[in-house]
């Protein structure tokens, strides 16, 4: 039999019955009607039947019919319970307290309704239990009030509106995005996606937004097609960078950084990329497209770091570095 939505629900409602007490044939025909508001033939309770008595089979249950009526033996079995064992319990309680603490994402009240139902209830969840992962959140970052909204259009394919204020900018700005994907970076969330305008006009480039700019609710644009373009891929698109920000025309670079004896040990254990490659001694080598979030990884070593190529990336930390000297210098004069 087909496994569409009427089946399943229909399987529930039947399940739920065969749990309660035994039917007959027209008494299950009349409460799937009832409950789905539609007709149901005879044929299709049938087949439905049939269907069912072989899952509980499979689950070591049967499916009896007594005197015409259809009722399961053990009267308490449930076709849809999920048995798991106690390990299986204690990941699913590490996941839930991992998604405690990610601010604004109420995942974790979904898993605890879950953990409930299922009866799963490891001693008592009356008293605070202690933390023992514990992330580099800020709970008072703004923006983690829109990830919950944003998931859901990503996940729900819908196009989305909300009211932004870059931080250049003096007012907010009205704007119509493609979501695409939440990520995180340096305690804070972006959406990327694809602005409504640059869609219209052909041209498919995917912005990112950092979320505590966002200066008003989050609206549905259902009337609006969403638009997934073919070339979107979380995996590759970050690949190659370090950060969040895509250049538009950024090209792939050999980076090559020297650092010191000491930093050279951290580095090791630490890479900075995935494609971190020793080339001698204490200096290593990385294929990346230069973007700000690089220069600001780099500035952060101090004077624990050289960078030897490429030329435009050198030119660029030489004179940030110089313009930051100089506003010390008359200070320390």
């Amino acid at each position: 039999m087909p496994k569409n939505k009427s089946f399943e629900d229909r399987k529930k409602i039947l399940n739920q019955m065969f749990r309660t007490r035994a039917y007959t044939l027209d008494e299950l025909i009349k409460r799937v009607e009832e409950n789905l508001g539609v007709s149901i033939s005879k044929k299709t309770i049938q087949n439905d039947i049939r269907f069912i008595r072989s899952e509980a089979e499979n689950q070591g249950a049967l499916l009896k019919c007594l005197d015409g009526r259809y009722s399961y033996d053990p009267k308490n079995f449930n076709l849809f319970e999920v048995k798991v064992d106690p390990a299986s319990i204690e990941k699913i309680k590490l996941a839930t307290s991992i998604l405690k603490q990610i601010p604004g994402l109420d995942l974790h009240e979904d898993l605890k309704e879950v953990f409930d139902k299922l009866e799963m209830r490891v001693g008592s969840h009356e008293e605070q239990e202690q933390p023992f992962i514990q992330f580099d959140t800020r709970p008072d970052y703004q923006g983690s009030k829109y990830l919950t909204e944003i998931l859901a259009a990503i996940e729900g394919r819908t196009v989305i509106s909300f009211d932004y204020q870059p931080f250049t900018y003096d007012k907010p700005v009205h704007l119509i995005v493609h979501p695409y994907l939440l990520k995180e970076y340096n305690n804070r969330w972006f959406l990327i996606g694809m602005p409504e305008n640059l869609r219209q006009q052909k041209l498919y480039l995917f912005h990112q937004y950092g979320l505590e700019r966002i200066k008003s609710k989050i609206v549905p644009e259902i009337k609006i097609e969403y638009y997934m373009h073919h070339k979107f891929d979380a995996i590759t698109l970050y690949k190659n960078i370090v950060g969040i920000s895509l250049p538009q025309d950024g090209k792939k670079e050999i980076v090559v950084l020297r650092f010191s004896p000491t930093r050279a040990k951290y580095v090791e254990t630490n890479p900075l990329h995935h494609s971190q490659t020793l080339v001698k001694g204490t200096t290593y080598s990385y294929e990346l497209i230069p973007n700000k979030e690089l220069q600001s990884l780099i500035l952060s070593f101090g004077v624990d770091v050289e960078v030897l190529k490429p030329k435009s990336l050198m030119e660029g930390i030489a004179d940030l570095l110089s313009k930051a000297a100089k506003r010390y210098e008359s200070r320390c004069k």
